[in-house]
């Protein structure tokens, strides 16, 4: 069967408040995605503290993904997700937009609440 979207296993609330994602290390790939990255296609990772996209490498199955709500400065580590169709970058930390060029199925691009001055690859 087809995974669509992975939902994190039930944690208490204070765990979640206590350790927010500031890195997304192939560690945590495995522990999130387990056995169903290949096929994965939905990853929220939206209000964590993450400062730099990286290892999604072997998530090219993704469309959908939500890094709202972090850290992110520059867009880097995109590469490899060609199938991308909906990506949210809301929140973060960016003053540019680039390197976007490879996502040729984006049909929607959040980037609401940034700090942009250049838009290039638009």
């Amino acid at each position: 069967a087809k995974v669509n979207a992975y939902r994190l296993p039930s944690r208490p609330a204070a765990a979640l408040i206590a350790m927010p994602i500031r890195r997304i290390s192939p560690e945590l790939i495995d522990e999130v995605c387990g056995s169903v990255t290949p096929t994965l296609s939905v990853l929220n990772l939206s209000h964590n503290e993450i400062a730099t996209v990286e290892n999604l490498d072997r998530l090219a199955a993704l469309t959908r993904l939500d890094l709202s709500h972090n850290r992110i400065t520059r867009l880097t580590g995109l590469e490899s997700l060609s199938r991308l169709s909906f990506l949210s970058l809301t929140s973060n930390r960016l003053r540019a937009v680039t390197g976007l060029e490879h996502l040729r199925l984006l049909e929607v691009l959040l980037l609401g609440d940034n700090q942009l001055g250049s838009v290039a690859c638009l």
